[in-house]
């Protein structure tokens, strides 16, 4: 490729499956294309591809897998730099982890000169040891090969300067995960009081009940196990409390629960009738609005996204200690963090939020205030297109 012009530059975002691209790049690539990117994405195919093409985007579906060993991977690699040389895309950005080692490896074979990376959590160390290995390993060797690195906690990028794997003036900490929350579409000031009453009835809730809502993937790693124990040890205590689970399970997930092992589970603890199970859904902010607490039992985040998105809707968190919670939530002035394991600590905080809806109602409005300041997503897109422009020009001729 001779040189690069940033008015005309081909910008190639790259991800494991569809969903990601379609819920945490679409406002990174509208801000792209308006300021003069010709932007590309690249993914496992899915009914979001054509929503994206809708927008004039071109996209190039791969047989991108979950599962490191998947055979699908090398001929993912393949498919991606045939994409990239024929396209003469100067400039890759590349999450998740599979799609990222894919995506750097097919830039560099395809001479794509400006390869970008978001990571979204670092591999946890204390309960994989030897996969921690392989993958500090791993990305030592992917980091030479990369022209920046965007962390979404500042803990991760500490641990990766400590390492050596980036250099102080090619990293940055975002504080936010995805791009940032959109703060009119998560705005609790959109629904008044009969909306709520309403949108409750379809869900068979009383106006007054107590909604503990959990909305992520169906995994052991995101604890949903852990939380039918804690409605399950809040259930003796008042019949107002009700739980709400919002999510499903992704193709070749880890750990996975079946929505039908989560019906027997529920069945066999008594619970069935005080738990609502919604599947995926894309009225997240609808969800919160008729929520009271969002919690958050999971063994490991980058940053929870799920957590900015519930301070943006004014509601407090109860969620497990670790590296991304601990930088989402503010602990006793936006929510809780409780200590991994702990679930009648978990339930005693939810039990003090019923309790106390005064200072509930404080603590919510103290996590909205920090959703302005910290996960707008129009000052987060503004640090990624200043990444952007920072690494093209640095490369100009």
């Amino acid at each position: 490729m001779s040189g690069i012009d940033s008015r005309t530059t081909k910008v190639a975002l790259i991800c494991t499956i569809p969903i990601t691209a379609h819920s945490f790049y679409m406002p990174l690539a509208r801000a792209l294309k308006k300021n003069g990117y010709d932007v590309s994405f690249c993914f496992g195919d899915g009914p979001e591809a054509n929503i994206i093409r809708s927008e004039g985007f071109q996209v190039k579906t791969l047989s991108i897998r979950r599962k490191p060993t998947a055979l699908g991977n090398i001929l993912a690699l393949f498919q991606l730099t045939v994409f990239l040389r024929r396209n003469e895309v100067v400039m890759i950005e590349t999450s998740t982890p599979i799609a990222s080692a894919v995506g750097r490896l097919a830039a560099v074979l395809a001479g794509v000169p400006i390869r970008v990376n978001t990571i979204r959590g670092m591999f946890p160390r204390k309960t994989h040891k030897w996969q921690s290995l392989l993958f500090d390993c791993t990305e030592m060797a992917l980091h030479r090969i990369s022209s920046f690195t965007v962390t979404i906690n500042e803990s991760d990028k500490q641990e990766l300067l400590r390492k050596g794997f980036a250099e102080p003036h090619k990293i940055l900490n975002m504080g936010c995960g995805s791009v940032g929350v959109d703060l009119e579409r998560f705005n609790p000031y959109r629904y008044e009081r009969d909306m709520i009453k309403k949108m409750k009835t379809t869900f068979d809730m009383r106006e007054n009940d107590f909604v503990v809502t959990f909305i992520g993937r169906l995994t052991e790693d995101k604890g949903i196990s852990e939380y039918i124990e804690v409605i399950e040890a809040l259930s003796g205590k008042n019949d107002a409390i009700k739980g709400l689970v919002v999510g499903d399970v992704l193709e070749d997930e880890h750990e996975a629960v079946s929505r039908t092992t989560l019906e027997a589970m529920l069945v066999e603890k008594g619970i069935r009738n005080k738990v609502t199970l919604t599947g995926h859904r894309d009225d997240v902010p609808d969800l919160m609005a008729i929520t009271d607490v969002v919690v958050l039992p999971s063994k490991r985040e980058g940053f929870g996204m799920v957590l900015a998105e519930a301070a943006a809707m004014e509601k407090p968190v109860v969620a497990y200690r670790c590296r991304g919670v601990e930088e989402a939530v503010i602990e006793g002035k936006t929510g809780f963090i409780i200590e991994p394991g702990d679930i009648n600590g978990f339930a005693a905080a939810i039990q003090y939020l019923f309790s106390n809806k005064n200072r509930a109602r404080e603590i919510g409005l103290a996590a909205r205030t920090e959703a302005e300041t910290r996960f707008d997503q129009t000052k987060v897109v503004e640090r990624y297109l200043k990444v952007f422009n920072h690494v093209i020009h640095a490369k100009l001729p």
